[in-house]
């Protein structure tokens, strides 16, 4: 696939950064509701961070 086609492809989409609480978290529209099918990223307390799905049940550490 060339980059224009990418550039173009309809399932590419902008992300936006929410910062709130000390976290990190994206999603595809600027209001509420916000994406729920995106990662977020929290602080671990062992100095690392944990990134999660908000409504899911898997959980990374980094």
């Amino acid at each position: 696939m060339s980059g224009e086609s990418r550039a173009t492809s309809s399932s590419r989409t902008t992300l936006f950064p929410l910062v709130s609480h000390g976290t990190l978290q994206f999603s595809r529209c600027t209001q509420f509701p916000w994406s729920q099918d995106l990662p977020s990223i929290f602080p671990a307390g062992s100095g690392g961070f944990r990134i999660l799905r908000l409504f899911s049940e898997v959980v990374w550490f980094v």
